[in-house]
């Protein structure tokens, strides 16, 4: 009886231990603005995405912001998707097949770009306002425009994590 009791006090103790360690993690992630998502349980080990692996989403939206002037036409986007260094392979031929796609006026002018799907954005680019380690989701919202936000996802290609989706295209869906 005594070798049980000893058994299931130690179990209670390792158990609370570990929710304790738990509580301490999503603590510190409350701090930096990083939130994970509580559908997927995954090893510590595959929690990979960090804040730093934000990185590269923005400076690809940033380069894109401070871009735009040079932008005639949606097929000068397409070339500067194109030669981004910071998205995936998935991502470059999903936007060059939208641009393909769509719908052009008369002019060849189009209703809403094609990264922001908004006709209007941020003028002076994006922050990180959330990111799912789990799922590398992430949201970036306006520097100054704060209610102005735009959903995001990066992927590890070769020890790199690069957009795989941004705005309207192969973005995640954000409640």
């Amino acid at each position: 009886m005594k070798k049980y009791l000893i058994i299931a006090a130690a179990s209670f103790i390792f158990v609370g231990c570990k929710a304790d360690k738990q509580n301490d993690t999503e603590g510190q992630q409350g701090v930096d603005s990083v939130q994970v998502s509580k559908e997927t349980s995954l090893s510590v080990k595959d929690l990979s995405v960090s804040k730093a692996d934000a990185s590269e989403a923005l400076a690809f939206i940033n380069e894109y912001v401070a871009a735009q002037d040079k932008f005639e036409g949606i097929d000068k986007i397409g070339v500067w998707v194109a030669a981004s260094p910071h998205v995936t392979e998935n991502y470059r031929e999903a936007v060059l097949a939208e641009i393909k796609s769509m719908k052009k006026d008369s002019e060849g002018a189009v209703e809403a770009d094609i990264i922001f799907g908004t006709q209007d954005y941020p003028d002076e680019g994006f922050e990180l306002e959330m990111l799912e380690v789990t799922t590398g989701r992430l949201l970036v919202r306006g520097r100054k425009w704060r209610d102005f936000r735009l959903a995001m996802k990066v992927a590890n290609v070769n020890g790199k994590w690069l957009v795989n989706g941004c705005g309207p295209i192969m973005a995640p869906d954000y409640d």
